[in-house]
C-alpha cells in the first residue's frame, strides 16, 4: 500500500508518499484493516487537503485506490 497527500492548491506534497510503498499478502476475499495517525503541522496553509490510498503495486499493478478529504482551520 502507499499513501499520498495532495494540498488546497492542488500540489503534490513533497514529503509524498506519507506511507509506503508497503507490502501487503491478502488471501484470496482476505482483508486488512490498518490505523494511522498523522500529526498536521502548525504551520500547514489551511484549506483542504487530499489523501489517496493505493493497492497494489502502484503504477503498474494498481489494484484499488480511495480518497480522503479532511480541511486545516484556524
Amino acid at each position: 500500500g502507499l499513501i499520498d497527500a495532495w494540498l488546497p492548491n492542488g500540489s503534490p506534497y513533497s514529503g509524498n508518499p506519507l506511507l509506503g510503498p508497503v507490502p501487503v499478502t491478502l488471501a484470496p476475499g482476505g482483508s486488512q484493516s490498518q490505523y494511522l495517525t498523522r500529526t498536521v503541522p502548525a504551520i500547514a496553509p489551511l484549506g483542504e487537503y487530499l489523501l489517496r490510498v493505493k493497492v497494489g503495486n502502484p503504477p503498474a499493478d494498481l489494484l484499488d485506490q480511495d480518497f480522503f478529504h479532511f480541511r486545516v482551520v484556524p
